[in-house]
């Protein structure tokens, strides 16, 4: 089950809900069985994170939360795409566990009717279907190159904008450089960011 915050939706300091998904877990144990986790496991991952795991401080500090990260993360929902545990960061996701990702993914949009959805990975983005809805005008980075969005249609009528980053762990990843893009994303999804909104909030 997803990570939500308690202030995830329009009362977070975005006054939006941000859905962030990331790519996969990794066993805590070796007792884990290879293809099954505990459901509350994104929950307890993500409460046990705010300071320890450098995917979550990185994440925060992408919205200038450095010094509240467990604030930032009671702002948005988190879940992971791909929901058997790895045994290492080295694995890779078998071609089934990405083919249930896609449907987890849906279901998981059905639910939380998300505003904007921040997909935190290059790789997890070319898995992430386009079941429904349209295709947004593509962001150019700094570097020329470009990120896809997509538009996915929610209950009301409204639409989920949606687009991505690379992996916040990734070697040589930095914020400074993410930071234009994401405020880019909350800007063309109807929520512009502050420059500084975890200092400012």
């Amino acid at each position: 089950m997803p990570w939500v915050g308690v202030n995830f939706g329009a009362r977070s300091v975005f006054k939006a809900g941000v859905l962030l998904v990331g790519e996969s877990h990794y066993k805590k144990s070796k007792t884990w069985e290879a293809d099954t986790m505990p459901p509350s496991f994104t929950i307890e991952y993500i409460r046990d994170s705010f300071e320890a795991h450098q995917f979550a401080k990185n994440t925060a500090d992408l919205f200038s939360f450095e010094s509240r990260r467990s604030e930032f993360w009671e702002n948005v929902a988190f879940y992971n795409f791909v929901q058997y545990p790895l045994a290492t960061s080295k694995d890779r996701p078998t071609p089934q566990m990405w083919r249930e990702g896609k449907a987890t993914f849906e279901r998981v949009l059905k639910v939380l009717q998300p505003d904007l959805i921040l997909v935190l990975s290059a790789t997890v983005w070319g898995k992430t279907p386009e079941f429904a809805g349209r295709h947004g005008e593509p962001i150019t980075l700094a570097d020329g190159g470009i990120k896809r969005v997509w538009h996915y249609p929610l209950k009301d009528g409204r639409t989920a904008l949606a687009s991505s980053i690379n992996h916040p762990s990734d070697w040589g990843w930095s914020a400074a450089r993410w930071k234009p893009v994401v405020q880019e994303i909350f800007k063309r999804a109807g929520f512009p960011l502050a420059e500084s909104i975890g200092a400012t909030a």
